[in-house]
C-alpha cells in the first residue's frame, strides 16, 4: 500500500491555503493549526468537496486532483474513510445502517455491506447499541459509529477531521483509546485535523503545523517540543519562545532591551531561544547565589492554571512564568507590579534560526 502525496492549493477572495502533505502508510500525520489556519479547507480538498486551484493529490497508485492535467476524481471514489467532527451519523437509520452505509457508498451490494457493518459493530463492542438511532446515543458512542462506518467501507487511507472537539471530557478519554488502538492496526495513510496539542501529541507520529495557510514546521511530537520554531508552536509544547542575536551564548533579544545568557555556546547570529515557564524564578528583590539571568520588569497578567499560577511578564513581551499560588501571594503579585525575574543558564536553549 503506498501512501499520500500531495501540493494542495486553493485560492479564495480573503485565504490562499497552499500546504503539501506526505504520509506514509502505516503512519499518522497531524494537521495541527488555530481555527481559521485552513485545515478545513484543507480537508475539504483532499476528500473532493472542492477541488484544486493548483497543485496535485495522489493516493497509492490513483492521481486524485491534478489541474493542470483535467483530472477530479470525486469524493465517493476517492477511497478515504472520513470521521468528521460531528460524526454526521443520518438521523433516520439505526446504528447498523449507519455503519452499513459507508460500504455501500463505497460500491458494495446490500448484503456484503452489512455483513461489513456487523464485524465492525462487534469490534466497537456497539453490538447492544446496534438497532438504535442517533438521537439515542451519547456523543462518544455517535463519534464510535462514525468511525465503524469509516473503517466499514475499506478505505486506503482514513481522515479524521477534529474527531473528539465536540465530544465531553469523559467521552473524549474513551474515544481517544479507540483511536489509538484503531491507528496503530490501519496499515494506510492517516491524517488528523485537530487544534487541540493533547490529541496531536498523543496519536500522531509526526505534525505539520498550519498557520495562515501555510505549513510553519513539521516533525515528531517531541522534536516540536523541543524546538519550536514560532510562537504558536512554542505555546502549544508550554515554552516561551523569543528571538535575538547570539554570540558566545549571549543573546541580544529583539525588541526588548534584555540581554540573557545560556550555557550553550556553539550558536552564533540569529537565533531562536526557548524556556520553560517553569524554569522561571520570580523574586521581590534582585536575587543572589549561583550565576544566574536576572533583571527587573513588570506583571502583566496572572491566571490560574490549576496547581500553578501562570504569570505572564512586560519584559521580554509576554514571556510567560509558572509559579505556586504561594509564591503569589509571598511576594504580592498583581497586573503592574514591580518584580525581578531570575533564570540559570542551564536553562536557556538555545537554537540557529
Amino acid at each position: 500500500m503506498s501512501g499520500l502525496r500531495g501540493r494542495l492549493v486553493i485560492r479564495r477572495h480573503d485565504f490562499d491555503l497552499d500546504v503539501d502533505l506526505d504520509v506514509e502508510p502505516g503512519s499518522t500525520l497531524a494537521l495541527l493549526g488555530p481555527n481559521g489556519a485552513g485545515k478545513s479547507t484543507a480537508v475539504d480538498a483532499l476528500t473532493g468537496i472542492v477541488g484544486l486551484d493548483d497543485g496535485r493529490i495522489r493516493l497509492g497508485g490513483r492521481v486524485l486532483d491534478d489541474p493542470a492535467a483535467g483530472v477530479f476524481v470525486p469524493s465517493h471514489q476517492r477511497r478515504m474513510g472520513v470521521v468528521f467532527q460531528r460524526h454526521h451519523l443520518i438521523p433516520h437509520l439505526r446504528v447498523r445502517d449507519n455503519v452499513a452505509f459507508g460500504p455501500q457508498a463505497a460500491g458494495r451490494r446490500r448484503r456484503a455491506a452489512r455483513a461489513a457493518a456487523d464485524d465492525w459493530i462487534h469490534r466497537f463492542e456497539l453490538s447492544e447499541l446496534a438497532d438504535r438511532r442517533p438521537s439515542e446515543l451519547s456523543g462518544g458512542q455517535a463519534q464510535r459509529v462514525a468511525i465503524a462506518r469509516a473503517l466499514a467501507s475499506d478505505p486506503e487511507m482514513l481522515v479524521l477531521d477534529e474527531p473528539m472537539s465536540a465530544l465531553d471530557v469523559a467521552s473524549r478519554a474513551g474515544v481517544r483509546r479507540d483511536l489509538a488502538a484503531i491507528l496503530g492496526d490501519f496499515p494506510g495513510p492517516r491524517l488528523l485535523i485537530s487544534h487541540d496539542p493533547t490529541d496531536v501529541f498523543l496519536l500522531a507520529d509526526r505534525i505539520a503545523v498550519v498557520e495562515d495557510g501555510r505549513i510553519t514546521q513539521t516533525g515528531t511530537p517531541a522534536e516540536l517540543r523541543r524546538r519550536p520554531a514560532t510562537s504558536y508552536v512554542a505555546a502549544l509544547a508550554g515554552r516561551n519562545l523569543l528571538r535575538g542575536s547570539c554570540v558566545a551564548g549571549r543573546i541580544d533579544l529583539d525588541d526588548d532591551d534584555v540581554t540573557i545568557t545560556s550555557a550553550n555556546t556553539s550558536v552564533s547570529g540569529r537565533a531562536l531561544v526557548v524556556i520553560p515557564p517553569q524554569a522561571i524564578a520570580l523574586h521581590s528583590d534582585r536575587p543572589h547565589g549561583s550565576p544566574r539571568n536576572a533583571w527587573r520588569t513588570r506583571v502583566a497578567g496572572i491566571e490560574p492554571l490549576g496547581d500553578v499560577v501562570r504569570v505572564t511578564l512586560q519584559a521580554p513581551d509576554g514571556l510567560q512564568a509558572d509559579v505556586t499560588p504561594g509564591a503569589i501571594a509571598t511576594l504580592s503579585l498583581t497586573p503592574g507590579a514591580d518584580v525581578w525575574v531570575s533564570i540559570k543558564a542551564t536553562e536557556v536553549e538555545v537554537w540557529p534560526a
